[in-house]
């Protein structure tokens, strides 16, 4: 009677710490389900799994985990579930079906036990919002600036709607009208649809314009009755972002729309400010180009319209090209000039001077001039000055000739003309936005307009005859001379300097130059362009990608924490569940397929705290915020050299130097930003060596100083072919250069003595980081 008592009271005693555990996985934030191993059969199931995919348990309890997967096939999931049962346990993303049809992006981290006949134990956790913010981020990193416009708002348009879920997502920019919007792409239930004007007026569009982000998760119909085209598309919850061009002025926006309300306005919002910046950025660009296209048509019109005979010649002196001033002086059309050379057309001889200029021109690269005699209709003659120029092409060489007639028959008229013309230049000079300036053989300034030497902070006479170096800062200065010897080479030359104000001030610049011919001299003529807020634009982009970064790694230390607090606690207190209950079993043969059944679930959760603590490192080593940087290296280089059989020794040169014991007092503490960074080159410094160096040892050297930090990583390996440069797909040694960029830093890849590959890193720390950013500045 006492032993039946004994056997109920432990059986209770079962059941309850059976009670708790279960009741641990129902409370869990993280999804968990039970696999059976033989048939895939999934055998149990807690309520924040259910959520993630929509069905409810009873509905899980009658399926495969196969019928949920949908990159893998039933057979590739059997195939998987045994190769969890070989090794005994895995970690790895898939992608599952939602009840309501949509995928949904999980990190699964499954363990397999033996205990009734074997099971699978999965811990779920829904990444789709990580995904979907990576895929974006991997989306504009990889469209090309040099892709059309048209091109790249499509596939915007094309990648919103896919990620999002969404039927609908427009990329609106401004008409010329304020209150007209135009599609630039245009995205419906699938497809890329023609795009179409429309009024913003009574639309959601029009209150998006002049606010950061307008979201209505549901009833947009009811909330925009007059908005007609809601009803057509079936639209039922919306959600818009304004674009800001370069001077903070509305050009367009971008909107999504769904036929079913939106509950996630964090993640939306999320997605589309990432984008905005770049599409904004593309939507300017585009109406640049337009500009210029029209500038471009208005200057060909110009030109079909000179008084002026135009007639160009190729290398060997054939006419390609006769305007209508020609045509009508010659009294023939340009179908019987073109293709034929002078002598050709004129067999008489009477051209011959004419055709010896051209030859001269061809022959010496230098322009000609003559004056020639032309009959006209009637008997009358009159007399034209032709002038003949040589046009190059890219690689300097001659490759024909532009002539071009006027008839100065009337003096005055000609020299009226002539005044007209150079008044005409001279205002548009004077006049034009960019600084303009013409420049002597020696680089003395012959010429300048208003706005060089207003923009400056100096009067006319201060700048004429001085030097150009002068007024360019010490750094761009040594170069002069050899720009302009580069230029005098090769005919022309766009590059970047940097101007000295009168008030002292630093104007960043964009120069464009060209050798010219003005009185019968060489002549440099610039073209000087104020890049100040294109400076601007592109050192914000660097902060953004360092904003980026920045939170990235603090995304990666939050979940790190949330990994060591949560789930670590958890297996802690299952680990000591399992070891009471083994205390509490009795001896005996009747016990020990429950002590052996223990015994499995003690080795599961030894895996899964080893797997946590894995993953807490790979996400932010603990090492890198209690111990700091030479710490978090050395225990990388340790687990590196555990897991790949190649040795790796780090050192710290102060260290050695001064016989430090740790880094705790050390003079040269480094900053967090600079320590991520350098640990994040490391690893992937240590991964290429893995993956691609055949290396047996790797040799690390930490030297902090009060100026800057050097990082050099050595190894034995093949070294980079001869040659090499770093490709597009190089994305590791491109990421590399990409972090040392945004920290004023500079990164070498080289082939040091004895072979191998060498990368140095150098990064100046937090105050003359400062400094170089305000120099540039």
């Amino acid at each position: 009677m006492d032993l039946k008592k004994g056997e109920v009271l432990f059986e209770n005693k079962n059941r309850l710490c059976l009670f708790e555990q279960q009741k641990l996985i129902q409370t869990s934030l993280d999804g968990f389900f039970v696999v059976r191993t033989d048939d895939a059969q999934i055998i149990e199931t807690n309520d924040a799994f259910c959520g993630i995919v929509g069905y409810a348990r009873e509905e899980l309890l009658t399926m495969r985990i196969s019928d949920l997967e949908v990159n893998e096939s039933p057979d590739e999931t059997a195939a998987h579930i045994k190769k969890v049962m070989e090794v005994g346990h895995d970690r790895f993303d898939t992608r599952q079906r939602h009840k309501q049809g949509h995928p949904v992006d999980l990190e699964l981290n499954v363990s397999h036990s033996e205990m009734n006949g074997g099971m699978n134990f999965v811990f779920v956790r829904d990444i789709t919002e990580r995904k979907r913010t990576e895929d974006v981020l991997y989306f504009i990193a990889q469209r090309s600036w040099t892709d059309s416009a048209e091109n790249f708002f499509n596939a915007l348009a094309q990648h919103l709607g896919e990620a999002l879920g969404v039927d609908y997502v427009v990329i609106d920019r401004l008409d010329k009208t304020p209150d007209v919007a135009e599609t630039v792409a245009l995205y419906a239930k699938g497809a890329i649809v023609p795009n179409m004007h429309y009024d913003l007026k009574g639309t959601p569009c029009e209150n998006v314009m002049g606010r950061k982000f307008c979201f209505y998760p549901q009833g947009i119909q009811q909330l925009f009755p007059d908005d007609t085209r809601l009803v057509k598309m079936g639209a039922e919850s919306y959600a818009g972002i304004p674009l800001w061009d370069s001077v903070g002025q509305p050009i367009g926006l971008i909107a999504v729309m769904d036929g079913k309300p939106l509950r996630d306005e964090g993640s939306i919002s999320k997605l589309l400010q990432l984008v905005a910046i770049r599409a904004a950025a593309e939507m300017e660009r585009e109406r640049s180009e337009r500009v210029l296209r029209e500038r471009e048509h208005e200057f060909r019109t110009l030109a079909e319209n000179m008084p002026d005979n135009i007639v160009r010649y190729n290398r060997e002196g054939g006419m390609v090209y006769v305007n209508p001033v020609l045509e009508r002086t010659l009294e023939d059309s340009a179908a019987a000039m073109i293709g034929t050379t002078v002598r050709e057309y004129n067999p008489d001889g009477s051209y011959e001077d004419y055709a010896q200029l051209l030859d001269t021109v061809l022959a010496s690269g230098e322009a000609g001039e003559l004056e020639k005699i032309v009959p006209g209709p009637d008997g009358e003659t009159s007399v034209h000055q032709i002038r003949v120029v040589p046009e190059r092409g890219e690689n300097g060489e001659i490759v024909g000739v532009l002539a071009i007639g006027r008839d100065i028959t009337e003096r005055k008229q000609a020299v009226k003309k002539l005044r007209e013309s150079e008044n005409r230049f001279r205002t548009l000079f004077e006049s034009a936005t960019d600084c303009m300036l013409i420049l002597d053989m020696d680089g003395r300034i012959v010429d300048i307009n208003r706005t060089g030497y207003e923009r400056l902070g100096y009067q006319e006479h201060e700048m004429l005859g001085r030097k150009i170096a002068e007024f360019d800062t010490p750094k761009f200065a040594v170069l002069v001379s050899e720009q302009m010897a580069k230029i005098a080479e090769e005919g022309n030359s766009i590059f970047e300097s940097a101007h000295v104000c009168k008030d002292g001030s630093i104007m960043p610049v964009e120069i464009n130059t060209r050798t010219i011919q003005l009185g019968g001299e060489s002549r440099y003529f610039s073209v000087i362009r104020d890049i100040t807020q294109r400076k601007h634009a592109e050192r914000q982009l660097r902060e953004l990608t360092m904003h980026l970064q920045t939170v990235r790694e603090e995304e990666k230390a939050h979940l790190a924490r949330e990994i060591h607090d949560d789930l670590g606690s958890t297996l802690a207190a299952l680990k000591m569940y399992t070891h009471w209950l083994a205390q509490k079993l009795p001896t005996g043969a009747k016990m020990l397929p429950l002590q052996n059944c223990i015994e499995s679930m003690k080795e599961v959760l030894n895996e899964a705290m080893k797997a946590t603590r894995r993953l807490i490192t790979d996400l932010r080593p603990p090492e890198l915020d209690n111990l700091g940087l030479m710490a978090a290296l050395e225990r990388q280089a340790e687990q590196f050299q555990k897991h790949n059989g190649i040795e790796c020794r780090v050192a710290c040169i102060y260290r050695e130097a001064n016989g430090c014991i740790d880094c705790k007092d050390c003079e040269y503490t480094l900053d967090k930003m600079l320590s991520i960074n350098l640990f994040r080159i490391f690893q992937e410094s240590l991964t290429n060596v893995a993956r691609h160096s055949g290396a047996s040892r790797v040799e690390v050297e930490l030297q902090p100083c009060n100026h800057e930090v050097v990082l050099s990583i050595r190894d034995n390996g093949r070294g980079l072919p001869e040659g090499h440069a770093i490709a597009s797909t190089s994305y590791g040694m491109r990421g590399m250069h990409e972090r040392v960029e945004q920290l004023s830093g500079k990164i070498e890849f080289d082939k040091p003595l004895g072979g191998g590959l060498r990368v140095m890193v150098r990064l100046p720390q937090p105050a003359a980081h400062s400094s170089q950013i305000q120099t540039e500045e």
